[in-house]
C-alpha cells in the first residue's frame, strides 16, 4: 500500500512539471522605446539698453541723464548749443516764453542766437530775434519799416492791429497810420523812460506838447468826414510842428493812446470870436480820457490854463460830436 502511494506521488509531481509552460522562461518581454527629447537652450532675456544723452524720438529731441531719466523743464547746453526741454521732456522748437522772455529755437531744438538781431524763420513762422535768442514783442522799426511781434513773438502778417496794416512779409503798409505810429514811438521814447508810470508818461507828453519851444500855432482844417481824420491831423502836427486846437487835441490823444489810454477827441464850440458867429461861440477841440478833461491848446495859447485831468469842463461850451481816437 505504501509503495502504491509513493508511486502515485511521483506520477503527480511528473504531471505538474509537464503542465508548466516551458516558454515562460524563454519569451523576452517587449520593451517600448522612450521618446527622444531634443534639448532646446534657453535664451537669457536681454536687459533693456539705457538711453543716454540727446536722442531723437519721432520728430522731437529728448535728453536722458546718466540714470536714464528724461530732462524736463530745464535748460541744457550740449556741444555749445542751448536747448530747453519742456514738461514732457521734448526739446522746444519755435517760440517759447521762459521766465520774462520769449526764446526762439530752430527745428532741432537749438536756441537761435544770431551775431546781431535779425528776422529768422522756424518752419513757416518768422521772428525778430536778438543776440540772446529773445524774440521782440510789440511794435518795432527796422530801417524805415514798421514791424510787430505778437504775444508769442511771431511777426504779424496779413492783419491790422491798432489801425496799422501788416502785409504778407510782416511789415506795415506805408500809410499815415504806420507813419504816425513811428513818429509817436520816436517822440515818446525821447521824453519818457521805462521807469515812469503811465500817468507820469501822460504828463510828460502834456508838457512836451504845450511847450512853445516844441510847437507853434498854425491853422489846419481837417476833413471831418474822412475816416481816420484824427490820426491824419496828429501826424501832420508831429511832422510839421504846427497846429491849431484840433492839432493839439488829436496829437495829445495820439500820445495818450500810444502809452495805453483810450482817449476821445471832442468837437465842440467855446466862447470866442474867431468864427464870427452871432452867438459868440467858435469851433474848438479838446480831449476826454477816462471821464476827465484835457485842453492842450488852451494851455498852449494861455487863454484857459490848467484843464488837465479835470473832472469837469468849466468853459462855456457846446459839444457837437465825440470821436474815439482809435476808431
Amino acid at each position: 500500500m505504501r509503495k502504491i502511494s509513493k508511486f502515485l506521488a511521483v506520477i503527480a509531481i511528473s504531471i505538474m512539471a509537464v503542465c508548466v509552460p516551458a516558454q515562460a522562461s524563454e519569451i523576452t518581454p517587449e520593451v517600448t522605446a522612450a521618446p527622444t527629447v531634443t534639448a532646446v537652450p534657453v535664451q537669457p532675456t536681454a536687459a533693456p539698453t539705457r538711453k543716454k544723452g540727446l536722442v531723437k524720438e519721432g520728430k522731437k529731441y529728448v535728453y536722458y541723464d546718466k540714470k536714464g531719466n528724461k530732462l524736463k523743464n530745464k535748460w541744457k547746453t550740449i556741444h555749445k548749443n542751448r536747448y530747453y526741454f519742456d514738461a514732457n521732456g521734448k526739446a522746444v522748437t519755435g517760440g517759447k516764453r521762459i521766465g520774462k522772455y520769449i526764446y526762439v529755437f530752430n527745428l532741432e531744438g537749438k536756441l537761435i542766437r544770431p551775431t546781431k538781431a535779425k528776422i529768422v524763420k522756424v518752419g513757416k513762422t518768422s521772428y525778430y530775434v536778438d543776440t540772446k535768442g529773445h524774440a521782440y514783442v510789440g511794435f518795432f522799426k527796422l530801417g524805415n519799416r514798421l514791424y510787430r511781434g505778437d504775444v508769442k513773438g511771431r511777426l504779424t502778417k496779413n492783419k491790422t492791429v491798432s489801425n496799422v496794416t501788416f502785409n504778407s512779409k510782416g511789415y506795415a503798409d506805408n500809410d499815415v497810420n504806420a507813419k504816425l505810429k513811428i513818429e509817436l514811438m520816436n517822440v515818446i521814447s525821447r521824453i519818457t523812460n521805462p521807469g515812469m508810470s503811465k500817468s507820469q508818461k501822460l504828463y510828460a507828453c502834456w508838457c512836451y506838447l504845450t511847450s512853445s519851444s516844441n510847437f507853434y500855432y498854425s491853422g489846419y482844417w481837417p476833413d471831418f468826414n474822412k475816416k481816420g481824420w484824427q490820426r491824419e491831423v496828429a501826424y501832420n502836427m508831429l511832422v510839421s510842428g504846427g497846429g491849431d486846437c484840433y492839432g493839439f487835441a488829436c496829437t495829445f490823444a495820439a500820445m495818450a493812446r500810444e502809452i495805453g489810454y483810450n482817449p476821445y477827441v471832442v468837437l465842440g464850440r467855446v466862447s470866442g470870436t474867431r468864427d464870427g458867429a452871432a452867438d459868440g461861440l467858435t469851433s474848438h477841440g479838446w480831449v476826454i480820457i477816462d471821464g476827465c478833461y484835457y485842453d492842450p491848446e488852451a494851455q498852449f495859447a494861455g487863454w484857459y490854463r490848467g484843464v488837465y485831468g479835470s473832472g469837469s469842463y468849466d468853459i462855456n461850451h457846446q459839444i457837437k460830436s465825440i470821436v474815439r481816437f482809435a476808431s
